[in-house]
């Protein structure tokens, strides 16, 4: 059986209410770099794989469990944060100055809209969440790893329950729903079982150090 531990990243400065200049260059705080110590040493999982995303707020987490379990397979694997306003545009500002820009994405509820260069449709992460989960059951039994982002993990419980074949608006604003009632702490694990046949959501709170932005920040 495989027992994947699905872990949102520390405390980024995005997540302190700083200005940041592209999704994937963001760090952690130095509450983020604590928060990924206390989290490699309080994690009782002996993973034979360390996943992260490309991110670089994911790898910095991911570095300390990594040197902690060094016999570990690590890989970076397409597992990161939903980029859907564009990068250019938003460029050095805060997560409150995005706000508006936010709900007006979310509110349009287009699962094909694209925001401009370097963003990502709806639809396409749906399809990354899909990807991930298909790939995490074809791994043989161990424990595995995967460090990434909060709707993107959202993502993969959604995908896991129900389905990523129908991505109308409706599907949409109950995804951004289910989003906001369920975004994951920093450093907060989610337990997913893999037997026969589908993913089996186990917990999703096994270990929580730290506190999160609000929940609808992006």
């Amino acid at each position: 059986m495989l027992s994947a531990y699905l872990i949102r990243h520390a405390e980024s400065t995005a997540n302190a209410g700083h200005a940041t200049l592209s999704p994937e260059s963001i760090p952690l705080t130095g509450k983020g770099h604590a928060q990924a110590q206390a989290l490699a040493g309080a994690l009782a999982v002996r993973p034979a794989q360390i996943v992260h995303s490309p991110f670089a707020r994911a790898q910095q987490t991911a570095a300390p469990l990594i040197a902690r379990h060094p016999a570990a397979t690590v890989l970076e694997l397409p597992v990161q944060e939903f980029t859907y306003l564009n990068t250019q545009a938003w460029a050095g500002t805060t997560a409150a100055q995005r706000w508006p820009a936010v709900a007006a994405y979310w509110n349009k509820a287009d699962p094909d809209c694209c925001d401009g260069p370097g963003t990502e449709s709806f639809s396409g992460l749906m399809q990354r969440a899909a990807a991930l989960l298909q790939w995490l059951a074809a791994q043989p039994a161990q424990e595995l790893c995967v460090v990434s982002h909060g709707i993107f993990i959202c993502a993969a419980l959604w995908v896991q329950r129900h389905g990523s074949a129908v991505l109308a608006a409706r599907k949409m604003v109950e995804f951004r729903s289910f989003q906001q009632a369920s975004a994951p702490l920093n450093v907060s694990v989610t337990h997913l079982r893999f037997a026969s046949g589908p993913a089996v959501h186990i917990s999703p709170t096994l270990v929580t150090l730290g506190h999160d932005m609000p929940p609808l920040a992006p």
